[in-house]
């Protein structure tokens, strides 16, 4: 990414504007689509998260806020204090997603560490050298579409 703002902005608009391209070209078959990743979008709010999903990306409903179990989390990163990691999707088949998602919380907090690491007196920097940084985001989909994904087709070979 970047190194400025505007620079990182500039990536994922263009990245942005090839999925836009990508979807209206009239040789796509499948317009399903996953993306998912770090893209380092501190807010779902911010002008960064604007220029990804200027193409149409949504968040899944069960991730907009993000949760661990039942634990509401505020972001992805270990702090949850930023929504960094993202899994979006073109919204052409929502019911594809079930209501589970969320993010796995391996850390819960600092005194975890001494349990995870006995010995070891991690500090959070050094306890994220041995895991991560940021929390493993989940989503469940449902994967038997086949009369759905056979109409896609259908309708593709008509045009």
């Amino acid at each position: 990414m970047g190194d400025s703002t505007a620079a990182r902005r500039d990536e994922l608009q263009r990245f942005s504007n090839w999925i836009k391209r990508r979807f209206e070209s009239k040789y796509v078959e499948d317009h399903d689509l996953i993306v998912f990743g770090d893209f380092n979008t501190p807010t779902i709010k911010d002008e960064l998260f604007a220029a990804l999903v200027d193409c149409g990306l949504q968040i899944p409903k069960p991730l907009v806020q993000l949760k661990a179990g039942k634990r509401n989390i505020g972001g992805s990163n270990l702090k949850g204090n930023a929504r960094y990691d993202q899994i979006l999707h073109l919204p052409t088949v929502p019911e594809n997603f079930t209501n589970a998602g969320g993010v796995v919380d391996f850390f819960v907090d600092e005194a975890n560490i001494a349990r995870l690491y006995p010995g070891k007196n991690y500090t959070l920097q050094q306890f994220s050298y041995q895991m991560s940084d940021h929390f493993p985001v989940w989503i469940q989909i449902k994967t038997d579409i086949e009369g759905f994904r056979l109409n896609q087709i259908i309708r593709a070979k008509s045009k």
